[in-house]
């Protein structure tokens, strides 16, 4: 599947279908294919939409598109000053995904942005925020 037909089922189409394809890339970006077609394009428009996704479904299986491909895949070419940009607005079910995303680019410029959340009420973020300083190599 190309790029492009990737884009047009998240921009204009419906919730199942987002969520289908979404699944789909986790899969993509977990088999360990370094050559992955327009990767870093690819992602850069995941991040976007991400951020721009109101429905809470289909941002959690975007989250969890863009954490596979964190992992799995080379990132560094791959700008996520948006996600650290929109950290401050993003809705605490998620705010720990984002942290744990920004730590996978192991980028010690994203460190004080995630240093902000340390002391948060949630547990969960700030479990995120400990595990963030040992991957990023933090103190």
């Amino acid at each position: 599947m190309d790029i492009d037909e990737i884009k047009k089922i998240l921009i204009e189409g419906n919730n199942n279908e987002k969520i289908d394809i979404l699944s789909y890339l986790c899969d993509v970006f977990e088999s360990y294919n370094k050559s992955i077609k327009g990767f870093e394009e690819l992602l850069e428009f995941l991040i976007s939409f991400t951020l721009e996704t109101q429905d809470d479904d289909v941002k959690d299986e975007a989250l969890e598109a863009i954490c596979k491909a964190a992992v799995y895949q080379d990132i560094d070419k791959v700008d996520f000053n948006d996600f650290e940009k929109n950290i401050a607005e993003v809705p605490m079910k998620f705010l720990s995904r984002y942290i744990d995303i920004l730590s996978y680019t192991h980028n010690r410029k994203y460190l004080d942005t995630i240093l902000q959340f340390r002391n948060h009420e949630n547990k969960y973020v700030k479990n995120a925020v400990e595990e963030a300083i040992i991957e990023i190599g933090g103190k």
